[in-house]
């Protein structure tokens, strides 16, 4: 025992300071040890240090003590315990703080812990309560990474990923992406690894990164035809990613068949409704393409999946597609009786389920289309001013202007030229403005504005307005490819 000053008096308030401070440090390194964070000990010395910043102070090493603190005796480490300080006044031994996390045992019921929070979050993700989801998937991954059950670690941290996915939050659902693939990749479970890719896959397309997304769904489709056995609900979903990704990318035709796979997987997994609505988006794929007649008989199907459905939503969306599809095809009558029954539908819905403002105004906006191309002009007025009602309220500058096509088409069957033309000139200038252009729209009433302009005499002004939309159809790169149109512009 090395003895300095013994004839000075110690100081008790510095004493009980430095106590204070050991087990406060105590107390913090337990709690952060609780808490599954790593505390690094710098030193077991109270402040003393080796020249050597690799080497701590040993006994033989001479330092300074402060005369306040009174005779200290250094402690030689015992085999297998770290060294420390032992005050003669208060002895004992520093202990060093455990930091590494206790091993929770893989037991039925730990495991069981899991797969019922698990559970719980995705009862509340599905009732949209995704903050109390969380909670639960966190507390799930915490259990996990105690029991190193990287499966469950990987499920939760896809979870996660859903839940910031369903926020928007894409930058956050991409981190727990990939850490989920990196997690799964290394088991044997597939199924669960092909639903964090699709996920994964999700993020990216929000981050408009159409190539990693495709890549991820491309694996994701490796990884379920591995398994097998996979639900229809994880098909649709994979499927309507796929189309969703290709329809970004313009691959109009490639992504029909993903549309037309999703809507069967809904199918078969009961969800009516949604299958439904695929349907329906790929029936406007076709329209757009147009393959009228394959469109038609795509609405058919969608009509049937509809009578099977419990939501009294689906028979008004799949009469109105139908509907939609024999206008393309010139028969306007069709059109206008399935409209009709669309209206009819609509009328039963519950007063929980009113249908959407922009919805109502589309359904309106076709049936005045319907009655325009069956000649009641007259009668198409009063839908067409309820439509551009609707749009402006719902400020949808492409649905006012194809309400001001139409009505400048009602005043021209009258006769009313100049009127005709005001309507034409307010359509252009609304497709100006709107967020989602339509070419092809643009193109019909320029030749509508012509024909008025024609009509009135304005034969100079028609001819420059024909002349501006020619060049769509002769330019180098991209020309519109319409015939009709094109066949009118001439």
């Amino acid at each position: 025992m090395l003895t300095l000053r013994k004839n000075v008096q110690p100081v008790r308030s510095l004493e009980v300071k430095l106590l204070r401070h050991l087990e406060l440090r105590e107390k913090t390194m337990k709690k952060l040890t609780t808490l599954g964070l790593t505390a690094l000990l710098l030193s077991t010395t109270c402040g003393a240090y080796a020249d050597d910043a690799q080497k701590p102070v040993g006994p033989a090493k001479e330092f300074v003590i402060p005369p306040q603190l009174g005779d200290i005796k250094i402690k030689t480490a015992e085999p297998g315990r770290p060294a420390g300080l032992e005050n003669m006044m208060t002895p004992g031994t520093i202990q060093q703080v455990p930091t590494a996390m206790p091993e929770l045992p893989q037991t039925p019921e730990s495991m069981e812990k899991v797969h019922k929070l698990e559970k719980e979050g995705e009862k509340l993700f599905g009732s949209n309560m995704a903050d109390q989801a969380l909670i639960k998937w966190q507390e799930a991954y915490g259990l996990c990474l105690e029991m190193k059950y990287a499966e469950g670690q990987g499920r939760q941290l896809t979870n996660m990923c859903r839940i910031f996915l369903s926020r928007g939050q894409y930058v956050k659902a991409k981190y727990m992406g990939e850490n989920a693939i990196e997690i799964l990749g290394e088991t044997s479970n597939k199924a669960d690894l092909g639903k964090a890719r699709v996920a994964l896959a999700q993020a990216y397309f929000g981050l408009d990164n159409s190539v990693w997304a495709g890549n991820q769904l491309e694996l994701a489709l490796k990884n379920y035809q591995e398994v097998g056995n996979t639900s229809a609900t994880d098909s649709a979903q994979l499927t309507a990613i796929c189309a969703g990704v290709l329809l970004r990318m313009g691959k109009l035709k490639e992504s029909l068949m993903f549309l037309q796979s999703c809507a069967t997987y809904l199918e078969q997994g009961g969800e009516y409704h949604s299958s439904v609505a695929k349907r329906v988006a790929s029936t406007s794929v076709m329209l757009g393409l147009g393959l009228y007649t394959a469109a038609l008989e795509e609405a058919n199907r969608a009509l049937a999946t509809a009578r099977n459905s419990k939501n009294p939503a689906s028979m008004p969306v799949a009469l109105a597609c139908i509907a939609n599809c024999y206008y393309c095809l010139g028969e306007y009558g069709n059109a206008l009786r399935n409209f009709e029954e669309c209206f009819k539908e609509t009328a039963k819905l519950p007063e929980k389920m009113p249908m959407p403002d922009l919805s109502r105004a589309n359904l309106e906006l076709g049936y005045a289309h319907s009655l325009i191309g069956c000649g009641y002009y007259e009668q198409a007025r009063s839908p067409l001013a309820k439509a551009t009602e609707l749009f402006k309220k719902e400020s949808s500058a492409i649905g006012q202007a194809q309400a001001s096509n139409a009505l400048g088409v009602v005043e021209e069957s009258f006769g009313n030229h100049e009127k005709a033309m005001v309507h034409f000139q307010q359509a252009l200038d609304l497709h100006s403005v709107a967020n989602q252009k339509s070419e092809k729209l643009q193109i019909a009433i320029t030749q509508n504005l012509a024909a008025a302009e024609s009509r009135a005499g304005k034969n100079t002004e028609a001819k420059l307005h024909l002349a501006s939309i020619m060049a769509a159809f002769t330019r180098a790169k991209n020309p519109m490819e319409d015939q009709l149109l094109e066949c009118r512009t001439m």
